[in-house]
């Protein structure tokens, strides 16, 4: 087992836990965009510090210089995220299956538009794969 090639995997695997189970655990009385206020705040502190950490001497403040209009993007893109979790918890989604109804959908999507726009290979065993998560779904949501 390679750690370089699964690390990644286990830290997103318990990022995404830890972030659905906060998501579900925000009381209905905290605004969602104060909460995540701070959320951001802490969040661009640490990412401040790993910039700091993780640049190579005498590069940090040019590595700002290296950013595009994909940054900006992405910031939109967390903001639906986080206030499509907090709204679907609020109306009712259980914990426990939740994340897996969209989550299988976004799969699904991204297989179907990586082979549309990045060429990566999609065969009829990845079809059949996807077919058979769509069936998941219909079992889970009964």
């Amino acid at each position: 087992m390679n750690f370089a090639f699964w690390w990644p995997i286990g830290a997103l695997v318990l990022a995404n836990l830890t972030y659905h189970f906060c998501f579900k655990l925000i009381p209905a009385s905290v605004n969602l965009f104060a909460s995540l206020t701070v959320t951001y705040l802490f969040a661009s502190v640490a990412a401040l510090a790993l910039c700091w950490y993780t640049s190579p001497s005498g590069e940090f403040l040019g590595q700002y210089t290296k950013i595009n209009w994909i940054a900006f993007i992405l910031g939109f893109c967390l903001i639906g995220l986080e206030a499509g979790a907090y709204y679907m918890y609020k109306a009712g989604w259980q914990i426990n299956i939740a994340a897996m109804v969209y989550s299988t959908i976004v799969s699904i999507i991204l297989m179907i538009s990586g082979s549309l726009f990045f060429h990566e290979t999609f065969t009829l065993t990845k079809a059949f794969g996807a077919i058979l998560c769509f069936v998941g779904l219909f079992f889970v949501m009964r």
